[in-house]
């Protein structure tokens, strides 16, 4: 087969069925596709003739994961054909996109340059294909520009509303939680002992438990210890509670302190599910590309460079995203949720 557009494709279809397979390279085969006396069977019989004497001009053929990464910047057909196989690469590269997101300061810089880079690019292209020249072609991409500015705009209104609310969800469940476990220690005043003194003392380490877990910031190894702290102390709790069930005959005092230990458990996972509550990473790609395609579009008209327009409209938005992001990072950054509730119970439930 000559190598075409579609070859990779081609290539892979055939491979798992055919015991030799073997790719012609089309700048060297210009002597059988330009001849005079051309039929597919002159052409069959002549790449016969080269392969029985091992003599075809052969072509590599990438395998399949080299062809998802070099063909891509080589046809949109390809692209089309590679969509699963890019959609796998990307989401495995979804994490380290999160990762970036931790660092508010870091994506406003990357988007920065970035949006610079493609208003200088634009820059160029316009003036050599002559744009400010055609008032036609100036219009339409006024208009185009104009229009992308304006949908990263409500994006970008959408972002930091999703933000919002999210950082209010994580810090009402901190002062919840706050609350659930002071009601839970003054409740263990009313059992026995010594399961008093041991549920006092299993709830002042528990808050030192959610303190750390929140000062674990974006450390996994930190992050893990403390939810493992805090997955034993609830355990241990529970253990407690079962205990003081089967000896304690007063069912009212002692459902009532199982109902509140029962809902600072649960408040466990709802904080949890709150900091993993983020602005999906696909809606920070497509705030990325509308931006990157606005400021090339803008820089398509310029008739001069002038570097205030270049640098001042990218590093406003550059800005507001960066921004955006601190508020949606629950663990970094310069905007976290208050633990002074937390704070504040540790210091009451201290042994007098």
């Amino acid at each position: 087969m000559g190598a075409t557009i579609f070859s990779a494709w081609i290539y892979d279809t055939l491979k798992p069925y055919a015991q030799q397979l073997s790719m012609g390279h089309p700048a060297k085969m210009k002597a059988i596709t330009a001849g005079k006396n051309k039929s597919d069977r002159i052409d069959a019989r002549m790449i016969a003739d080269l392969l029985r004497c091992n003599l075809l001009p052969a072509c590599y053929a990438f395998g399949p994961f080299s062809v998802s990464r070099f063909q891509l910047r080589t046809s949109p057909v390809r692209l089309a054909w590679l969509g699963p196989k890019f959609r796998a690469n990307l989401l495995s590269e979804l994490p380290m996109f999160e990762n970036l997101l931790n660092h508010h300061w870091l994506v406003a810089t990357s988007l920065l340059f970035f949006m610079a880079l493609a208003g200088e690019l634009g820059y160029r292209i316009g003036i050599k294909s002559h744009i400010e020249d055609d008032q036609n072609r100036k219009e339409q991409i006024n208009a185009l520009g104009s229009s992308l500015f304006i949908l990263l705009s409500l994006l970008l209104s959408f972002a930091l509303t999703m933000a919002v609310s999210r950082y209010d969800q994580r810090r009402e469940l901190v002062v919840r939680e706050a609350d659930a476990i002071g009601t839970t220690y003054l409740r263990a005043a009313i059992l026995r002992q010594p399961y008093q003194q041991n549920f006092e003392q299993l709830l002042r380490s528990y808050v030192d438990a959610r303190i750390d877990f929140f000062a674990a910031g974006v450390d996994p190894a930190q992050l893990e210890q403390a939810m493992s702290h805090t997955s034993s102390l609830q355990q241990e709790l529970w253990k407690n509670m079962v205990a003081v069930s089967q000896s304690d005959r007063t069912p009212t005092a002692v459902v009532a302190f199982m109902n509140s230990l029962n809902e600072v458990i649960d408040l466990d996972s709802q904080r949890v599910a709150a900091l993993e509550n983020r602005i999906p990473q696909r809606v920070w790609m497509l705030i990325t590309m509308v931006a990157l395609i606005a400021v090339f579009a803008r820089g398509l008209t310029l008739k001069r460079r002038f570097w205030l327009t270049l640098v001042l409209g990218p590093m406003t938005i550059a800005i507001a995203v960066g921004l955006i992001a601190d508020v949606d990072s629950p663990r970094s950054g310069f905007i976290q949720v208050d633990q002074g509730p937390l704070y504040r119970l540790k210091a009451e439930i201290q042994p007098k």
